[in-house]
């Protein structure tokens, strides 16, 4: 663009030079060193450079596998029907059912058995089991329970390329069917993965004239997305470091470069030798003629 006089303009350089082991050589190494390990101990000191667990969520495929029931303290055998509801139509399980038939008595205790699969990140397939307990100070004639399935963590998974199949070796529901219910929640809390149902039922107590032998239980058990902890691998890890590192990288060079050492060398407090572009210097020599 033409401005008054000036017709062209271009940039050219100016390049400072220093024998290997004087001040200069010395001050560039030492910027070097600063400019390399600084962005790194300012980013490693930031949260979440180096990610030792992350999570993700997915919602799990559930089937039910069969149920133990207690009345009173003593084993029933219950009727059971199971309803699968898919709301959204994705092909996963939303709701879950469960309508109970069993004998009258005023608590109860019930374990289901049921599969849980993650196919995303985590891969992974176990065999769980699900507590629920209620009891009243008077006969129970109905029980409804709503809430939701929840996974538990102790520690995060581990994704490999494989399905892992988690605690084939020791399942709980077979543990409870022996009549061992408060081992089999003992085993289960101690377990790094387990699944538990949370929520709230309404009890329906039996009028004083009721004369029949069984009541029904629903539970209602919603699916949501699950938040599953896992262990990210190193390529995950790198992809997320390298831009904080690079975020601290940038400025420390402009400082560094163009403002510490840049300044010293152009004002003479580190002696350097100037060479100007050879270019510039023809261009220096013809201006001189006019």
């Amino acid at each position: 663009m033409c401005i008054r006089d000036r017709v062209y303009s271009e940039y050219y350089t100016r390049k400072y030079y220093a024998s290997y082991f004087s001040v200069g050589s010395l001050c560039c190494l030492l910027s070097i060193v600063i400019l390399v390990v600084l962005p790194f101990l300012l980013a490693f000191a930031s949260p979440n450079f180096w990610n030792k667990v992350s999570f993700y969520h997915e919602q799990p495929l559930v089937s039910y596998k069969g149920i133990y029931l207690k009345v009173n303290e003593g084993e029933s055998e219950p009727e059971i029907t199971v309803n699968y509801e898919d709301a959204n139509n994705d092909g996963v399980t939303d709701i879950m059912t469960f309508d109970i038939t069993a004998t009258k008595g005023k608590s109860y205790s019930i374990a289901l058995g049921i599969s849980y699969e993650l196919l995303d990140i985590g891969n992974t397939f176990m065999n769980a089991t699900i507590f629920y307990s209620v009891s009243s100070a008077s006969e129970i004639c109905g029980v409804d329970a709503v809430g939701t399935l929840e996974l538990r963590q102790r520690k995060p998974l581990v994704p490999s390329g494989e399905k892992k199949i988690l605690y084939m070796d020791e399942n709980i529901f077979e543990i409870v069917k022996e009549n061992k219910f408060a081992e089999g929640l003992e085993i289960q809390m101690l377990r790094n993965q387990t699944v538990r149902f949370k929520g709230s039922s309404i009890i329906e107590p039996c009028a004083t004239d009721d004369t029949t032998a069984s009541i029904a239980l629903r539970i209602k058990m919603y699916i949501p997305s699950q938040k599953v902890l896992y262990i990210p691998r190193m390529l995950e890890t790198f992809k997320f470091a390298w831009m904080q590192y690079m975020s601290f990288f940038l400025p420390i060079y402009a400082i560094i470069y163009w403002w510490v050492l840049g300044v010293m060398y152009k004002n003479g407090a580190i002696t350097a030798k100037v060479i100007e572009d050879p270019a510039m210097q023809k261009v220096e020599k013809k201006s001189k003629r006019y």
